[in-house]
């Protein structure tokens, strides 16, 4: 048996005392296991989520620079094509993209429709926005993030079909 400080008062108590006898305060519980590999995990989660590279990244830097200054409409174009290798580069397994779909809208912005594997090896229907502003949006962001962005620039919307020239030049 031996003695520690009551946290209260300060008064030396028994390991085994189930109450300081100055004041009677009763000594605070262990943490339990459980407590602590839940904590362990959710420290790892959110070390790993600061850690990581950002998930929507600007696609502006991404565009081929050509010597022949093209006209506004051909560089969203570019950009547009080439925002599908940063969707690629960013899944889980880059080696299972599809591209089902790539669509240049007339406000500039792009829409894909694409199938990947998750990190269980299931193949999953994706999509993605590039805004006219150049932030990529995909489908593994929230709902409540992706939805309003896919609803804005592509839902029930029509534009020129990337899709055969992105497959042929870009991928």
């Amino acid at each position: 048996m031996s003695l520690k400080k009551c946290d209260e008062c300060g008064a030396s108590v028994s390991t085994e005392a189930p109450a300081c006898p100055k004041c009677g305060a009763r000594p605070p519980k262990p943490t339990s296991r459980f407590t602590l590999v839940v904590g362990g995990l959710f420290a790892i989660g959110v070390a790993q989520a600061v850690l990581r590279e950002p998930s929507t990244p600007n696609i502006a830097a991404a565009a081929p620079s050509a010597s022949a200054t093209p006209s506004p409409r051909d560089r969203q174009r570019g950009e547009v094509a080439m925002a599908v290798k940063v969707i690629r580069k960013s899944l889980h397994d880059p080696a299972s993209f599809e591209l089902d779909d790539a669509t240049f809208m007339p406000n500039g912005a792009g829409c894909y429709t694409y199938r990947a594997k998750n990190g269980f090896g299931a193949l999953r229907v994706l999509r993605a926005v590039l805004t006219p502003e150049r932030m990529l949006v995909t489908a593994d962001q929230p709902a409540k993030l992706f939805a309003p962005v896919w609803n804005e620039y592509c839902a029930e919307r029509s534009g020129e079909a990337l899709t055969a020239y992105i497959r042929q030049n870009v991928l």
